[in-house]
């Protein structure tokens, strides 16, 4: 008969976490209609989003990744930008939080899939968008004018002029290059500024929600444009400490631990944001081998992470809700075979340290549990996440 090992860590402590008291949260749907209709009484028109995954309408990409990605056809110079310009309020997926899926300690700034807000206009009206901006956030998110911290680049002096209009936000200049947009597109560049404002919780910081960017063709400006998460956004308003917190994922996973929020939960519920919004957009594998190795790349980092925060799958499907099929029986599958693959090595491994206990040789023993974990089918990489959490918990073995 199998033998399995199973793992029983420490408690967590209650330094490990941090409960809201009198979280007052905004119902999603009624903060990003708040947001819509503030611009559609400005003039504004609406434009239907993408899905998920752009396809013709932008095949720079695989997956949509922010509102810009819909109003290419009017940077490209296909059609002529609308009098009074477009909004559009987009679903985004940006999979660079998948590169720390073996991290034990990581916390990325941003979450994977949100939802953008982004509008597209001449570029003479940057002015005009800015003083909507400026008024969208004292008038419906509530924030003071003299809260709002301005960044801008040294080089654009573009932005001279609605810094030394514009006296009651607090501008600041930074001599970098990070207010730099690129397109995917020949000759197309952004030059921008940055919104922050403060998070509830800390008045004192400000964080970041979004940029406004004028864009060049050829040196020419062609359009402004101006984006921000709502996910983001929310989370600073209502003083969560990330905006995973405000998606759907992190609303549930609050209200199942009565407003305790654990920080190093954060890359396992983003990953699983990721599954749900993949399965939600009917997004399957087989049909596009970046789609794939994205999917692959999620299956790896929220099995690890799963692993790591001591979760099982009855956690995620309560996350999840009531996606039972496609890609959620697909990754079921790949758990399952993946914790058997852990505990086998992470029994190996104490055998191993066990056998040669005694042993000066410290190449031998590392050359023998590297072979050990190539047959498990785990890289070095997450060799030493396995290694590194088992020897970080105080654990009882049991047979």
């Amino acid at each position: 008969m199998e033998q399995k090992l199973i793992l029983i860590p420490i408690p967590v402590t209650a330094l490990d976490s941090t409960t809201i008291e009198n979280l007052e949260i905004e119902c999603f749907e009624e903060f990003s209609t708040k947001v819509a209709n503030f611009y559609k009484l400005k003039g504004l028109k609406y434009q239907e989003p993408l899905g998920l995954i752009p396809g013709e309408e932008d095949n720079t990409v695989t997956f949509t990744s922010a509102t810009i990605n819909g109003f290419k056809k009017y940077i490209k110079g296909e059609e002529e930008i609308p009098e009074g310009g477009l909004y559009t309020i987009q679903e985004c997926l940006r999979t660079q939080n998948l590169d720390y899926r073996y991290d034990i300690d990581m916390t990325p700034k941003f979450g994977s899939y949100f939802t953008m807000f982004g509008l597209i206009t001449k570029p003479e009206s940057l002015v005009k968008t800015y003083e909507n901006t400026i008024e969208l956030i004292e008038t419906e998110l509530g924030v003071p004018s003299e809260s709002i911290v301005v960044h801008k680049s040294s080089e654009h002096d573009v932005f001279n002029a609605l810094r030394d209009e514009k006296v009651n936000q607090h501008w600041v200049e930074d001599e970098i290059d990070w207010y730099e947009w690129e397109y995917g597109e020949e000759g197309v560049r952004g030059e921008g500024i940055t919104i922050e404002i403060p998070n509830s919780s800390n008045p004192d910081e400000t964080q970041e929600i979004g940029n406004i960017v004028l864009i060049y063709k050829n040196n020419i400006p062609i359009a402004l444009e101006w984006g921000f998460g709502l996910e983001t956004t929310k989370s600073r308003l209502e003083g969560l400490p990330h905006p995973i917190f405000s998606s759907i994922i992190g609303e549930r996973s609050l209200y199942r631990n009565n407003y305790c929020i654990n920080e190093k939960d954060i890359l396992y519920l983003d990953y699983a944001n990721i599954l749900y919004h993949l399965e939600e957009n009917n997004i399957k594998e087989g049909e596009d081998r970046y789609i794939d190795r994205t999917i692959k790349q999620l299956y790896q980092g929220l099995s690890m992470q799963m692993f790591l925060r001591l979760r099982d799958m009855s956690d995620l499907e309560s996350l999840l809700g009531n996606i039972k099929d496609g890609l959620f029986e697909n990754f079921a599958g790949y758990y399952y075979s993946f914790q058997e693959r852990v505990s086998l090595f992470v029994s190996s491994y104490r055998q191993i340290i066990s056998n040669y206990k005694d042993s000066r040789s410290e190449k031998k023993i590392n050359k023998t549990i590297n072979r050990s974990a190539q047959k498990y089918g785990f890289n070095k990489e997450q060799k030493e996440t396995i290694i590194n959490f088992i020897n970080s918990l105080d654990e009882k073995i049991i047979v």
